[in-house]
């Protein structure tokens, strides 16, 4: 009788064991798909991850910082360009765009530079073996046309709107763009009723005058420019990055 107890014992302390090692694995694959927990959807490129800085940014493409050329800077956001020799979505890319944010201030706390773009350049004929392999890995896109795909987080819109976090948020994208509020707004309300008023195509818009990010939390745009010979991999979470800052401003 004793030993069944005592086997009974390690059985269990086996199981305990066990249990724990597989909660920690899960919380390491959780640890590495956060982003999409986060923000919605995870960048195109394998080891990125929404909010990193560049040196973060180049240690996890196996790149060295110097490599990474700044081409253009644009409301407090740097843009630079990297030629890459390793594919991305099965295809090896003419280049890749990384726009980070530069650190800034905001109610007297210093918000770290910050991934929040990228752009992928391929050639032409790479664009049906691209899109497939998106549809693969973030599925049917929210809209399709003759000349792009676009893909979003449009669903988690209703989370955000009306909340302190948006409003938090949207003071932070004009923090880091450092431009006029009143001007931001206006011009993204003419923007919006342009859009509805011609019914151009492209990535939805918000209905919701007082939310105009509201729509665009994240996305991932596959453009093919006949002109320039070019399939452009476009995917910005600037916003989204935003909302998951104030959240952490909110908790503090």
């Amino acid at each position: 009788m004793f030993n069944v107890i005592k086997k009974h014992k390690v059985f269990s302390m086996t199981v305990i064991i066990l249990g724990i090692i597989l909660l920690c694995v899960s919380c390491q694959k959780g640890n590495a798909s956060g982003n999409i927990d986060d923000i919605g959807l995870e960048p195109p490129i394998d080891g990125l991850s929404w909010g990193m800085t560049m040196e973060e940014a180049a240690n996890a493409l196996g790149v060295d910082k110097s490599a990474m050329e700044q081409i253009s800077t644009s409301n407090g956001r740097k843009i630079f360009a990297l030629l890459y020799d390793k594919e991305i979505m099965g295809q090896k890319p003419k280049s890749i765009q990384l726009t980070f944010t530069e650190p800034y201030e905001y109610k007297d706390k210093t918000m770290p530079q910050a991934l929040v773009g990228i752009t992928i350049n391929y050639t032409i004929d790479k664009y049906d073996a691209i899109l497939k392999k998106m549809k693969e890995q973030y599925g049917e896109p929210i809209q399709l046309t003759g000349d792009g795909a676009v893909w979003g987080s449009r669903e988690r819109r209703a989370e955000f709107i009306g909340t302190e976090q948006f409003n938090i948020a949207r003071d932070l994208n004009l923090a880091v763009n450092r431009i006029d509020k009143d001007a931001l707004t206006a011009s993204l309300n003419e923007q919006l009723k342009s859009n509805i008023d011609t019914g151009i195509s492209g990535p939805p818009q918000t209905s919701n005058n007082d939310n105009p990010f509201a729509d665009r939390i994240n996305t991932i745009t596959l453009r093919k420019m006949e002109s320039s010979n070019e399939t452009l991999l476009i995917s910005e979470a600037g916003f989204a990055l935003y909302i998951k800052q104030a959240r952490e401003l909110l908790d503090d």
